[in-house]
């Protein structure tokens, strides 16, 4: 959340680099997923951007939309958490494990 927090703050230099706003956004989606996956807490990463205060409705849509281009399933960004993030075209069974599902459900057809 602290990289949510710096995004509010310095928001005024983001508008300017709005690319930068989507490399710490880029940053903010794979810590907090990473972190969702270990905690097995479940919270949607949106819920907290559109809950921000004190910006302007067309700063936060920057923030959302700057986010937002970080929820793919494509490779586009290629420093990844794992190996298995990067890789693209993944199989069911691949999304189930990157997914932190138990080690005994992988492996099922569905």
């Amino acid at each position: 959340m602290d990289l949510l927090k710096l995004a509010v703050q310095r928001i005024s230099y983001f508008e300017e680099y709005p690319s930068h706003l989507a490399w710490v956004m880029m940053h903010y989606s794979g810590l907090l997923h990473r972190g969702r996956v270990l905690s097995e807490d479940w919270t949607n990463p949106k819920d907290a951007i559109l809950d921000l205060k004190d910006i302007t409705q067309a700063q936060q849509d920057l923030i959302y939309d700057a986010w937002g281009v970080t929820v793919s399933n494509d490779p586009e960004f290629n420093d990844v958490a794992l190996p298995l993030e990067g890789k693209p075209y993944k199989t069911m069974n691949e999304w189930l494990k990157l997914c932190g599902v138990p080690q005994r459900f992988v492996g099922w057809e569905i």
